[in-house]
């Protein structure tokens, strides 16, 4: 990650906009590269309303083929629940398990559990062009994830002649906290660079600033970096400019892009 040199980010001041509990490895790795790091949070993480339908999908485990993971919180929602259940692992022993990305996988793995399939590309388009591999037909599979969340990979799935059952074991709210801090910075040109790692990451940026901000002026000198496709997608429909993305849609892929940019 230093290969372009321990100071390669001196003098630049760079917005994390992820939630508080995710940004301290970023976090980390930025200021090793000599940036000046600002954490904004403006998701936060909450259980769902209503355990009902994760509940009921836990007590029938034993009826699916997969377990398909699309972030590092939907693993860590869905084992909590699990443990908060006095349930242990072993009815996930005869279960295939996806993950999309490293980092989930990882989370996945610390458990004792092994991961059978992550998809080429880290996105949801991969993830199910890759399952074509596999017999899916008459197959089932639990998806657990965020309230709120494309409709990509269950819709697709089904195409294929698998029964996916979704159950949401976290919401994604905003957090609001510091953003009259941080239109100030913005407006006295103190952030050189804003991170979006999530598409709700972009639109909650974008509703507690709007009323502080023009944000279409006020950043037309801040350069703005996304984790992937659909992040930058997000960021353009909402009329930001998207100067960096990253082309490993991982935290270390964001930053490798970050420093060619600067770079160059």
């Amino acid at each position: 990650m230093n290969e372009l040199g321990k100071e390669s980010l001196k003098g630049k001041s760079i917005v994390i906009t992820r939630a508080k509990e995710q940004a301290e490895s970023f976090s980390k790795k930025l200021k090793a590269l000599g940036a000046r790091v600002i954490e904004f949070p403006t998701i936060k993480f909450a259980p769902p309303e209503n355990w009902s339908e994760v509940d009921k999908a836990i007590s029938n485990l034993s009826h699916y083929d997969w377990l398909i993971f699309t972030s590092v919180n939907g693993v860590r929602f869905f084992f909590a629940r699990l443990e908060e259940k006095g349930l242990d692992f072993s009815p996930l022993q005869g279960i295939s398990i996806a993950a999309i990305g490293p980092a989930t996988a990882k989370e996945i793995e610390r458990r004792g559990l092994r991961v059978s399939y992550i998809p080429e590309n880290y996105v949801a388009e991969s993830i199910v062009e890759g399952f074509k591999k596999y017999e899916l037909s008459g197959k089932k599979a639990l998806l657990p994830r965020a309230e709120k969340a494309r409709e990509l990979i269950p819709e697709k799935l089904k195409e294929e002649g698998m029964e996916v059952d979704v159950v949401t074991v976290y919401r994604t709210l905003p957090e609001r906290k510091n953003a009259s801090e941080m239109a100030r910075m913005i407006k006295n040109g103190e952030v050189d660079l804003i991170t979006f790692t999530s598409s709700s990451t972009v639109r909650n940026f974008v509703e507690v600033l709007k009323e502080k901000l023009d944000l279409k002026s006020s950043l037309s000198q801040v350069k703005i970096a996304c984790i992937g496709p659909v992040t930058a997608e997000t960021a353009r429909k909402l009329g930001l400019k998207v100067d960096i993305l990253a082309e490993e849609f991982t935290i270390d892929g964001l930053i490798k892009s970050i420093l060619n940019f600067y770079q160059a």
